[in-house]
């Protein structure tokens, strides 16, 4: 099995809580998955010299690393992603670090099977 990853903020840009967009999230990973496990932590970067600090959703989901089930992971992080009006998100495949852009279309991302380690 392989462990992939999803930090989702728990608020959007403006500050209103996501809540409906996480208990969506939940169920979605739910259905594909079998299960999850949600933990809270911080995210904090920086972009054009602003420095970005807030909580986030992180979604742990134990699979087999067979290709279908990570397309499946990616197309949540994309669609969920887009939900909470984010531009980018932070996920781990397989111990492979990535950013993935919600702005561009996903077929146009790299494979998830062989995500960008950045």
């Amino acid at each position: 099995m392989i462990i992939s990853k999803l930090h989702l903020p728990l608020n959007d840009n403006d500050g209103k809580p996501l809540t409906e967009v996480h208990a969506k999230l939940k169920r979605a990973i739910v259905k594909i998955f079998n299960g999850c496990t949600v933990t809270t932590g911080q995210g904090v970067w920086m972009d054009k010299g602003k420095i970005y600090d807030e909580p986030v959703a992180i979604y742990e989901i134990a699979h087999w690393g067979a290709e279908y089930k990570i397309k499946q992971f990616m197309e949540l992080v994309h669609e969920y992603g887009a939900r909470a009006n984010q531009l980018a998100v932070y996920c781990v495949i397989d111990k492979h670090a990535t950013i993935i852009d919600i702005v561009k279309p996903f077929n146009s991302r790299p494979s998830p099977s062989r995500p960008n380690t950045k």
